[in-house]
């Protein structure tokens, strides 16, 4: 009897652990389908470019404040930095054999930096952020494959420079903290206690930063602050939930994530609005709005923007199947737009910002959404708008990796967004270029001697139409010239591994645009 019983334990146990192994493989296949582990890889080391010493001849370029093109410059760019530029070649110390690059009727820009990306697993992205003129990416949701990828572009790989920030702070406990952990990369502190601790181990693996939600408790979040800035992290992120502004401003957060985190501080102030309140609300958002951009200035808080992403929300709601066929998906990891049984992706029926069915199937609520929505994005535009007029620091920020942003070309469509809210083109470009190079504190963002040769050569002036950033020519990294033959074939590349591992037809999830009748 004792042995029978035993043999129904062993063959129970052993089922109990069949079942769980099965449970760890199906999650870590949905986990790698989603963030881009089962993409072929793109060999980045493939793409040399042309080193050596370039001269670039007769180009204008973005004048050091960043107001002007100077015309007919000569720019020498050597062992990976801007050497030396002047209003002739003679006077630069061009060496013997040094390459020479004709920029006459081209604009030279600083490398673009979009300082708000998630690339998970898709090193493939870095490609396609390259090939679009972005040339420094700050990871805003790093893993170990974040890690390895900024390692192997130090290493010579081609791709932009990167700043990765640690994943999400959240404040889950118990066995739904270690799910949510494991299967939305997350790290759960739900005692502030082990803040510290959390903090020592990113430190310890090379982040540069702690990201931190807003789904934590506030005390959880100010023991956070004080372990990143023990551990010299950059303490960036969201705000918590329940923030007041005076939460926001004295507590010590160097960056926050999105225009948006200032928006629900306000809409916390003003006691929330429903979807027939939004002209009451914008008003006092306006009242507020130069107050408040002069108060984060004061408090030295960056603020990243995100417009295109919360101009997008409304689209996704209520025009998706157009959108996605607006949209070159030739550059998309296919597990993203496919999405999982886990992890939504970016078709209808399934799109993390489309509406509920009870929403879609009341004309009367889906209207109040439609109102509510507008709301919030015009109120995010003023808040953008109001912080760059009173001089605080604007990173643009694209958080692609969230549905329906293309790397690279998201960034063009961010600086088109900042424009459209108020900014002029040389106010959107600073918060691409020089300003994210001040607040990383490195030579990048300029052109002038001594910083490093990021570069983009462009072949319209983007101070006349901020749409021209996306007209590259030719994009230097680090010295590095990339022609435009090179990007077209990391873009080639990088488009056959994402056709090869695609599993849904998306030209049936999008609709053209009705035509205008006559």
């Amino acid at each position: 009897m004792l042995q029978k019983m035993s043999r129904k334990l062993a063959l129970g146990a052993l089922f109990l652990t069949i079942l769980a192994l099965g449970a760890f493989a199906f999650v870590e296949y949905q986990k790698a389908r989603y963030y881009g582990g089962l993409t072929r890889a793109v060999d980045r080391a493939a793409f040399i470019g042309e080193g050596g010493p370039i001269l670039i001849e007769n180009v204008a370029i973005l004048s050091e404040d960043g107001a002007t093109m100077l015309p007919s410059r000569f720019v020498l760019i050597r062992d990976g930095k801007i050497a030396r530029i002047g209003a002739a070649r003679e006077g630069l110390g061009v060496p013997d054999g040094a390459k020479v690059l004709d920029g006459r009727g081209k604009y030279l820009i600083p490398g673009l930096i979009d300082s708000h990306v998630h690339l998970e697993r898709r090193s493939n992205d870095l490609l396609v952020l390259l090939a679009h003129g972005v040339t420094y990416v700050r990871e805003m949701g790093g893993s170990r494959a974040s890690l390895e990828m900024r390692q192997a572009t130090r290493a010579g790989a081609a791709g932009p420079h990167m700043y990765v920030a640690s994943r999400k702070i959240y404040g889950d406990a118990g066995f739904h903290g270690i799910f949510t952990a494991w299967t939305r990369t997350r790290i759960n502190i739900a005692d502030p206690a082990d803040a510290d601790s959390v903090a020592l181990r990113l430190a310890e693996q090379g982040y540069d930063a702690i990201k931190i939600g807003g789904f934590t408790t506030p005390e959880v979040h100010r023991a956070v602050l004080a372990a990143a800035k023990e551990r010299n992290l950059d303490p960036i992120g969201h705000l918590h939930k329940d923030s007041t502004l005076k939460d926001m401003l004295s507590s010590g957060q160097r960056e926050l994530s999105h225009v948006e985190e200032v928006t629900k501080a306000l809409i916390n102030e003003y006691g929330g609005y429903g979807p027939d309140e939004g002209d009451r609300f914008l008003a006092y958002v306006r009242r507020r709005a130069d107050d408040v951009a002069r108060d984060i200035r004061e408090a030295r808080i960056a603020v990243g923007s995100s417009i295109a992403l919360m101009d997008s929300i409304p689209v996704q709601k209520f025009a998706l199947a157009p959108a996605l066929c607006d949209l070159d998906l030739r550059y998309v990891d296919p597990g993203q737009i496919e999405g999982t049984l886990l992890t939504p992706g970016w078709l209808s029926g399934e799109n993390i910002y489309g509406l509920a069915p009870d929403e879609a199937a009341d004309p009367a609520r889906s209207a109040a959404v439609k109102r509510w929505w507008t709301t919030y994005v015009e109120a995010v535009r003023v808040l953008a708008a109001a912080l760059s007029r009173n001089g605080a620091t604007i990173l643009a920020g694209t958080d692609v990796g969230t549905p329906i942003l293309v790397p690279g070309k998201s960034l063009h469509q961010e600086l088109q967004a900042l424009v459209a809210s108020g900014l002029s083109a040389r106010q959107a470009l600073h918060s691409a270029t020089a300003a994210p190079g001040e607040w990383l504190g490195k030579p990048v963002g300029r052109i002038v001697p001594g910083y490093a040769a990021d570069l983009v050569l462009l072949d319209a002036d983007p101070l006349v139409d901020i749409s021209h950033t996306s007209r590259v020519s030719d994009v230097f990294v680090v010295g590095r010239l990339f022609r435009r033959g090179d990007l077209d074939r990391m873009l080639a590349e990088v488009a056959q591994a994402n056709q090869a591992a695609r599993t849904v037809d998306v030209a049936a999830h999008c609709a053209p645009r009705a035509e205008p009748e006559s």
